[in-house]
């Protein structure tokens, strides 16, 4: 595993997780649109989600190589 493999790896990861942040971003949208209180909610773990994945709290727990 060299290092041009985890740097294109890397860049696949980031353009998932910004891809998956915009979905789940306009379907919070409609959900907050038809009640802000689950909107709130929602983004609210979004936010925790992305927050993880870039800190990689659990990424040792979760995905293994």
């Amino acid at each position: 595993m060299g290092m041009e493999q985890d740097k294109s790896r890397k860049t696949i990861d980031n353009w998932a997780l910004i891809i998956a942040v915009v979905l789940a971003s306009a379907f919070g949208v409609t959900i907050f649109a038809k009640d802000w209180q689950y909107g709130f909610v929602f983004f609210g773990i979004l936010a925790f989600g992305v927050i993880s994945v870039k800190k990689r709290w659990f990424s040792n727990r979760i995905f293994h190589d």
